[in-house]
């Protein structure tokens, strides 16, 4: 079985991309480091110097671009499997993953670690726990299951392709599984701790561009997918609006310019075409 991972980068620090790459390049093939820093800056952020590993890009800043090179490069290249990750994960154990993915080779799956667990919480058993959903970072995806799917829905340039991929592979009995024994340590924005009235509340920071892009991307997947349960819709609606909303007024810095990019973010979305 042979691994190919691709791991997207956008100026990447160097101590969390070695510690993320290390943590899998002696049980992959090949790994890409798919680089979406402007190409004039591209030098200064290649930290890792491996003979496995190869940088690309084309200037296009994407993560499905990104993603669909690299399920093109394995199917071009014999690749069976292919990982993707962010630059900000950190993958505790992917031996497990690799063997339970050896394990169910004749099986259309897709898979991923938990997410943020204490030591205490990990399940040493070998459990393979069914979900409907689960982040594009950490996943392991076979080329025939991507091939199946259509690679990575490129009108999702950064967010949502998690959710995409996952409601594709349901249509098409493609089961996820999330392995309980394989932890991932996991960044989401800029984690932040703020007080209001005596409580603490932990909300992750986005720039304003990157805020657009992350409604943006929910917004269109409402409309995309008619299927969509309520729950998902209004877990949508509620932590990355409702909630969003009041997390900039109340805590934020560049409030005006942040709402601004959260409710052009909606419009854009009602506009993408399907």
């Amino acid at each position: 079985m042979r691994i190919l991972a691709i791991v997207v980068t956008y100026y990447p620090e160097k101590e969390l991309l070695e510690s993320n790459v290390s943590a899998f390049v002696d049980e992959v093939d090949k790994v890409l480091i798919w680089e979406n820093t402007l190409p004039k800056e591209k030098s200064d952020y290649r930290f890792i110097h491996h003979e496995k590993v190869e940088y690309c890009g084309d200037g296009v800043n994407s993560i499905s671009h990104g993603l669909n090179f690299g399920w093109q490069y394995a199917k071009d290249n014999g690749y069976d499997y292919l990982l993707t990750m962010d630059q900000d994960s950190l993958l505790e154990d992917f031996v497990s993953m690799k063997h339970y993915a050896e394990k169910h080779r004749q099986e259309k799956i897709i898979l991923g670690p938990s997410l943020n667990k204490g030591k205490d919480d990990i399940s040493r058993n070998h459990v393979a726990t069914k979900v409907e959903n689960m982040i594009t970072s950490g996943m392991l995806l076979s080329v025939e299951v991507l091939d199946v799917l259509g690679g990575y829905d490129e009108r999702l340039a950064i967010d949502g392709l998690d959710t995409d991929l996952s409601y594709r592979a349901q249509s098409h009995d493609i089961q996820l599984y999330r392995l309980e024994d394989c932890n991932m340590i996991q960044r989401f924005g800029e984690p932040v701790v703020r007080t209001f009235c005596g409580k603490e509340y932990h909300i992750s920071v986005y720039s304003p561009s990157r805020l657009r892009s992350i409604i943006k991307s929910h917004v269109y997947l409402i409309r995309k997918y008619k299927n969509m349960s309520r729950d998902v819709k209004r877990y949508i609606v509620r932590h990355y609006i409702v909630d969003k909303t009041k997390e900039i007024i109340l805590f934020e810095n560049q409030k005006m310019r942040k709402l601004f990019s959260l409710y052009y973010g909606i419009f854009e979305g009602l506009l993408v075409r399907r």
